[in-house]
Parts: C-alpha cells; structure tokens; sequence
C-alpha cells in the first residue's frame, strides 16, 4: 500500500434532483455529478401518498389524491439543503398518466411546489430504467423488465440500445386492488391474478437466446432484500442479487398465507410494500415461467438513475471495464482517496493477467474483477491503514461495482481481502460457497496475488512475461535499475506466487 492523498475536487459539483411521482410512492433523489461519467448518489427520501389507491373507477384522481400528493413533492423538496447549481427533473407516471384528470395534478403540483413533473409514456419510462441497468452491465439481447405500483415496462435490448419497449397496466398496486379482497388474499384470487398476468405476457415476443433477465423497482428490491436476509450472501449489497425460481417459490409458500401485519415483520419488507408484495411476488414468477429465466436479477439503477444520466448528459457505456472505471471513480469521491496509485496497480496487474490467463484458463469475468480489484485495492486504508486490505474487501462486500456480474464481484472481494499476501479471513471458504465454487474460491485468491505482485512494482518501469520452459514469470525492468526491489521483497513475492500460481518469478534488468 502507498499512502493515499486526498481526493482534490470542487467543493460543490453539480447537483441533479430527480422527482419520480410513481402510483404508489413519490421519491426525491439527489445525485452528484462526479467526473464526466458518474452519478454519486447523495440522499434519497420518499412519501407513500398511493396515487393509485385513491383513483376511481375510470382512473381519475380524486381532490385528496392531487392535494396529497403536491403536498408531499412540496416536503420531499424541502428537505433539501440550499445549492446553488441544482437541476431539477420531475416525473409522473402510471397513476397520473392513465388519470383522465391528469392537468389537474400537475397545475396543482406547479403551485404547491414549484415544479412542474412531466407525464411521461410508458415506453418513456420503460427506457428510462433500461438507461438505469446500462449503468450497471453491459446489455445486449437482455431484457429489462420494470415493475411499479401501476404498470410494467418490458424492454428488449439489442447492441447496447433499445430494441423495443412495451408497457402493460399490471403494476403491483393496481393488481393488487383489482384481485385480493382478503388479507391474506385466497388461492382463487391469487390464480386470477396469475391469468391476467399470463394473458400480457403471452402477447410479447419471445426472449432473446441467452439474454438475461434484469427486474427493476421497489418490489424486485424488496424481495432480493427479504431473500438475502434470509439467506446466508457474504455479498451484502442487493445490487445484482439473483432471484432464482426456487428463492421466489419459497417466497410464495412464506408469503401467502401471511395477513399484510405479519409480512411486515418479515426482514426486507418494510410498512409500505407489504399490502402489495405478495401480488409483485407472483408477477415475477409469471415472468420467470414466461421467459423461462432461471434467474432474474435485480439492479438498484432503474429509471431515476436514468433520469439523471440523460439530464447530465452522460452516455451509455462502451464497455464492462468502463463501467468499472465509473464505479471506481465515484467510490473514490465517496471515500475521498486518490485513485493514481490504483490506476497504476491496476495496468501492472493487467499486464501481469495477460501473461499467465492462458495458463490459468482465465476469461474476461477475471479480468474485470482484476481490474476492480486493482483499483479500489486500499480504499480500506480511509479505515485503518496497518489492515487495510481487510477493510477493503469489507467495503466491496457492500459496495455495487458496475460491470461485474455477481461471480466478478465476489472474485474482486477474494482478490482484495489477499493483495497483501495474507492468507483469507477464518471461514470464508464456507462462507463465501453460495457465490464462488470451490474453484472460484481458488481463482479469487490468484488474482489475490497478481495484485500483490502488481503492487511491489507499480511505478516502475518493468514488463511481465511467463516462461513455458521455466514455468516463471519474468519481470524485465526498464534498464535503468538492475533490481527494482530488494532480495527480501523478492523472496516473498517468489515464495507467494509460487504457492498460488505455480510459478517461479525471476528479474532482469
């Protein structure tokens, strides 16, 4: 580890506030612009007016609704602290959109808080939540599938961009308030819902082959929070959490026969989204059955980080490893470290991955968890600085990377937790079974000592190459110094790799 310096940056960079006026919460998050590329997430609150449950029959909002409703856009703004370069986007979508009196909404918003949201179509907001996921992975021929309190967006993806978007009135809230009459709801109710569901699905086109399923909103994060909970990650941000066909049919068997009271209390499931989870529950198992996805995986990013990309004009990723270098950049603002030294790390290690990956049968789901690893390897020493690395897989155990898949993710922690060639942490193989195999555990900890060999050279001017002969890795220096590091640092770096790798490590000048 080399000392880290503080992070120099504006005092204020700009500020983006995005309003989403959803059927059943409003919520207000603010997002610092970091860099040309990245969105900080700054504070976030909501309100829970449920526009949705208070619509009539033909889907206008009734005075209480409008009036409640600006009410609560009005305190969510007020909550915020005086900036001086703050923009501000509002939208309203399914309730406000399908109300017939939806002019009357946004006037009355105009007045009682100053800003007026523009409705947006559902296709609208289907996109906004793709750019939301493309801020997270890479997607092509994937879907993105966005379910809220009054309709559900489906996206097909295709080369990175959107292929097509549809949207359907099966939110969770209006499902809720057309089928279940009781608490808990009856097996008859539950079934009708189902066909109703099935009914909208079968009118899509099929999935792409080996696209993936990507799940999007409050309900999909409430779930892969309650499936977490229950369950025993050693990753602990929701962020790319997999719901598995049979997490969700356990989920069904605990959830259905509890009143909405009970629910309550289960973990991951707050006040708000209790009435209706069980409904969002069994859309998303229609979804699974439809696409025949034996996961879905949830993204935090969704339509409000969409929102604040396009404002701040930042454009969709070109690449996994950008995406990695937009997370790394922001963790950096975050933690208020400098990201020099990582960058460095991260090219030797490179470097280094290059020469043994063939030997190793390494693909590029390693060497992005290599690259993430390299990066945020001392963003630990913020902590303490005698244990950083330590730290460091503590912080990425609860920190969402962009562009890594979950398998990438937990490899980055395992390369981490090791980059200063100490052995792993007491119970982590067992602990860490559910993400890495046996053998992912094995690989975790190699790339654990590309870094800590990538780190003993970064900053000088030295190249690796790997003799099949010899089976070593040779580092050839810049000719400018015959021995870029003294015989002790070389005995345990040999000893290291030697051990993890199966390679010896010879110098040249």
């Amino acid at each position: 580890m080399q000392g880290l310096a503080s992070a120099r940056s504006p005092e204020h960079l700009p500020l983006i506030t995005v309003v989403d006026i959803g059927s059943n919460t409003i919520r207000l998050v603010e997002y610092e612009v970091v860099g040309r590329s990245g969105l900080r997430l700054v504070r976030a609150f909501k309100e829970v007016p449920r526009l949705a449950h208070a619509a009539t029959e033909n889907g206008a909002l009734s005075r209480e609704a409008i009036e409640q409703g600006a009410r609560s856009v009005r305190r969510l703004l007020a909550m915020l602290p005086p900036e001086r370069d703050r923009t501000t986007v509002a939208v309203a979508t399914s309730a406000v959109r399908d109300a017939p009196n939806r002019a009357a909404f946004v006037d009355r918003v105009r007045s009682v808080a100053g800003i007026v949201p523009k409705v947006i179509s559902g296709p609208e907001e289907g996109r906004y939540a793709y750019l939301g996921v493309s801020d997270a992975w890479r997607l092509d021929r994937d879907l993105v599938i966005d379910l809220g309190g009054g309709s559900m967006q489906v996206v097909y993806t295709r080369g990175g961009r959107v292929a097509r978007a549809f949207s359907m009135p099966i939110g969770t809230v209006r499902l809720t308030d057309r089928y279940f009459h009781h608490d808990p709801p009856r097996d008859r109710e539950i079934d009708a819902l189902r066909a109703t569901v099935r009914e909208h699905l079968d009118a899509l086109p099929e999935r792409p082959k080996n696209g993936r399923v990507f799940v999007v909103g409050g309900t999909a994060r409430a779930l892969a929070r309650t499936s977490m909970e229950l369950g025993e990650s050693p990753l602990r941000t929701i962020h790319g959490q997999p719901l598995r066909g049979r997490e969700l049919k356990g989920l069904s068997a605990l959830l259905r026969t509890m009143p909405a009271k009970r629910r309550r209390e289960v973990p991951g499931i707050d006040r708000t989204r209790a009435e209706v989870i069980v409904a969002g529950l069994w859309t998303f198992r229609e979804v699974a059955d439809r696409f025949d996805a034996q996961e879905l995986t949830v993204s935090t990013r969704g339509i409000r980080d969409g929102l604040a990309l396009e404002t701040a004009g930042i454009p969709v990723a070109r690449t996994s490893a950008e995406l990695v270098d937009r997370s790394a950049t922001v963790a950096a603002r975050s933690f208020r470290f400098s990201l020099e030294h990582g960058r460095d790390v991260a090219a030797k290690a490179d470097h280094l991955f290059d020469a043994v990956r063939r030997r190793l049968d390494w693909g590029e789901e390693e060497r992005l968890a290599l690259r993430a690893a390299g990066l945020l390897h001392d963003i630990g020493a913020v902590v303490d600085p005698w244990h950083h690395a330590w730290h460091s897989a503590y912080i990425l155990r609860h920190t969402a990377v962009g562009g890594l898949t979950r398998r990438a993710a937990g490899l980055a922690v395992i390369a981490v937790s090791g980059h200063e060639g100490e052995p792993l942490p007491e119970g982590w193989r067992r602990a860490w079974k559910s993400v890495l195999s046996r053998d992912g555990m094995a690989r975790g900890e190699r790339l654990g000592a590309i870094l800590f060999v990538a780190e003993r050279f970064a900053g000088l001017g030295v190249e690796f190459d790997v003799s099949p002969r010899r089976e070593r890795v040779v580092v050839r220096g810049d000719g400018r110094r015959r021995r870029p590091i003294g015989p002790k640092r070389f005995d345990r770096l040999e000893k290291h790799i030697r051990r993890t790798l199966g390679l010896g490590l010879d110098l040249e000048g």
